[in-house]
């Protein structure tokens, strides 16, 4: 899904070497520098975002990380 995403101008992906699948209109390009700061982004339905409430607090918590 996310590829699709990026294929169709949504946004921008940074992922590990050899996991970009075989989209048309994505491209792989090799990122040396400047060193990379994690960031996730959580994609949920309009619908069902008060189910994943629970979890997004956490996130910005940074409860799961500890």
């Amino acid at each position: 899904m996310l590829a699709r995403l990026v294929a169709d101008n949504q946004g921008l992906a940074l992922v590990p070497t050899g996991r970009v699948p075989a989209v048309p209109g994505v491209t792989a390009l090799p990122l040396h520098t400047p060193d990379v700061v994690h960031r996730t982004e959580l994609l949920v339905p309009r619908a069902r975002a008060d189910s994943f409430a629970p979890l997004v607090r956490a996130l910005a918590g940074g409860t799961l990380l500890r």
